[in-house]
């Protein structure tokens, strides 16, 4: 999803998060090409390249669904 701003985009991640838990899920497993976001969210909520292999310097090359994301080139291959 996209969103204007990262503002926009923090507030979204605690509302949707706060609307899952009223139905009994939790959110994780979250991952952003915005470090402002990632670092708005605790460790454990973090998808697993970010809680590994992050130090807040290179964003790491996800993957979904046979897709990778390179979070810092923010480009799908």
């Amino acid at each position: 999803m996209s969103v204007k701003t990262e503002d926009d985009a923090i507030s979204l991640v605690q509302n949707l998060k706060k609307a899952c838990l009223l139905g009994g899920f939790k959110l994780a497993k979250f991952c952003s090409n915005s470090v402002r976001l990632i670092e708005s969210l605790p460790v454990s909520e973090r998808s697993k390249g970010l809680q590994k292999h992050w130090l807040g310097r290179e964003l790491p090359l996800e993957r979904a669904l046979g897709v990778s994301w390179d979070m810092d080139k923010d480009v799908l291959g």
